[in-house]
């Protein structure tokens, strides 16, 4: 069996020409499809780049005054007394009802002793 390379090299060359035309026509087809849809993901890229921006401004104002209130103890004292209720030794606390009908706190102690009519 001889081969006729002359002829293999024809019909080589047809096939080749003939996929590189169905391959142009395929990727010219779906560059309409990727030019969109990359648009479309560089304006995601651009919200989320622009969201990102906007987090790390806040998180570093959060940084900021994360460390002040650590830095300063008058804020503790502040917030321990206002937010939990504290008293240093030795205070003496006075609650004021503001209306009658209000009922008079548990003392320490006591919880579940008394029954509410």
């Amino acid at each position: 069996m001889r081969i006729d390379w002359k002829r293999f090299a024809r019909e080589g060359a047809a096939v080749g020409v003939a996929a590189a035309a169905i391959l142009g026509v395929l990727v010219w087809s779906s560059g309409g499809e990727a030019e969109t849809k990359g648009a479309g993901l560089k304006a995601e890229l651009e919200r989320i780049e622009a969201r990102n921006r906007v987090l790390r401004v806040e998180n570093d104002a959060l940084k900021a005054e994360l460390a002040r209130l650590r830095s300063d103890e008058r804020e503790s004292v502040y917030h321990a007394r206002t937010e939990l209720g504290m008293v240093k030794p030795g205070e003496l606390v006075y609650q004021f009802r503001s209306t009658a009908s209000e009922a008079p706190p548990e003392a320490p102690g006591s919880e579940g002793a008394r029954q509410t009519p």
